[in-house]
């Protein structure tokens, strides 16, 4: 009561303006959440529309797929017509006796068989074949040898691997003789091989020790 009227005044316009400003921060606080509610709406409305490009457009690489597919497809031929087969189709896809057109032709004609073509079998060389003995053939794998021994030249035959030895073939006979040079004194599984050039007769000469037999 005894407080002055200009005193008054000031306290209430104080007052006023702290509502004011409360009241300002609480709808900048309401347009801010609305600003992003609105941008979560646009977020989405923009993920279904990606999607459903991406549905459209794998709807229409499904279609243009299916029409590359129809369009390379040869045409049906008409009911009562045979097909005319090329030199190549006739040498790849037709089996054998059957019968079809002939380009000038309205008989049947039968499809001879066609010749297959054998594999030479490889003639040796003298002195192109190396003998390994003293091998450990229970510890030795084909593997291991090819991997020691191809390093000297081009292999005739395959690998021949028998109980305690084995049989290199090489194509010339100057590969033997580099194997033989090069290997000599060679450790296969913690046992020293004998390797010298094979005879061509390949006759069999008993040991006596750990080796049945072997071939010079």
């Amino acid at each position: 009561k005894d407080k002055d009227p200009t005193l008054k005044r000031k306290e209430k316009e104080e007052e006023r303006e702290r509502k004011e400003e409360r009241r300002r921060d609480k709808e900048r606080r309401r347009e801010e959440r609305e600003r992003e509610r609105m941008r979560e709406l646009r977020e989405e409305e923009e993920e279904e529309d990606r999607k459903e490009r991406e549905m459209i457009e794998r709807a229409e690489a499904k279609k243009r797929k299916r029409l590359e597919e129809d369009a390379a497809k040869p045409a049906p031929l008409p009911e009562g017509k045979k097909k005319v087969y090329t030199q190549a189709e006739l040498a790849m896809k037709i089996p054998k006796k059957q019968k079809v057109a002939t380009p000038g032709n309205t008989t049947s004609a039968t499809v001879p068989d066609l010749p297959i073509a054998k594999p030479k079998p490889f003639a040796r060389v003298p002195e192109s074949r190396v003998y390994v003995g003293n091998l450990k053939t229970e510890r030795t794998s084909e593997r291991q040898l090819n991997d020691i021994f191809q390093r000297h030249g081009e292999f005739g035959e395959p690998i021949l691997i028998k109980h305690n030895y084995a049989f290199v073939q090489y194509k010339t006979a100057d590969a033997a003789r580099r194997a033989v040079a090069a290997e000599t004194g060679r450790q296969i599984a913690g046992q020293t091989i004998r390797i010298k050039v094979a005879d061509d007769d390949h006759k069999k000469k008993s040991l006596g020790s750990a080796e049945t037999s072997e071939c010079w």
